[in-house]
């Protein structure tokens, strides 16, 4: 769809790029399509508006395009990984509170990265605030056992609370 829409955008760019700056040109497409759009009154008397509308609508649809391929099939973001994105959108949902739909994009990245420490403090948070505390705690104490030097982790875990368990190097 997001196809689509950036080849209507282009359509719409060039007839809107035409109207503008080359009316002659709809002039002759005008003599093929004797149309209400295309009339040779209508075209001189309204060319710039109809041009600067059809530009703004091929921006339009060339933008929604542009970011619907973005943020479907995450491509197209230099300098950051797919595992990347799915965390940031897990965190943009977690922040919505929307934590079982952060709760899948987590389970994409351990998926193939079982012991990823960002993901799975993710996981944790999202229990966490969802109201499952104690899962939460557990799943953010195991991952302290992969990595006891977490400064995030350990400050997560002061700020919930569970410090008294976590001494000040990060070590049960």
């Amino acid at each position: 769809m997001e196809i689509v829409k950036l080849l209507v955008a282009l359509v719409l760019l060039l007839i809107g790029t035409g109207y503008y700056f080359f009316p002659n040109f709809i002039i002759k497409i005008n003599e093929f399509a004797k149309k209400y759009l295309f009339n040779d009154a209508y075209i001189v008397k309204n060319r710039r508006k109809a041009g600067a509308l059809l530009i703004l609508l091929a921006i339009l649809l060339a933008y929604s395009g542009f970011v619907g391929l973005v943020s479907e099939k995450n491509i197209g973001i230099p300098g950051l990984t797919q595992n990347e994105v799915l965390l940031y959108k897990a965190s943009q949902l977690i922040y919505a509170q929307q934590y079982d739909d952060a709760l899948t994009f987590c389970n994409e990245i351990l998926r193939e990265d079982p012991k990823n420490v960002k993901a799975l403090i993710k996981v944790g948070m999202a229990h966490y605030l969802k109201g499952e505390r104690q899962q939460g705690v557990k799943i953010w104490l195991q991952v302290l056992k992969l990595d006891p030097k977490n400064k995030e982790l350990i400050e997560l875990l002061r700020t919930h609370r569970v410090g008294s368990r976590v001494n000040k190097e990060g070590n049960k």
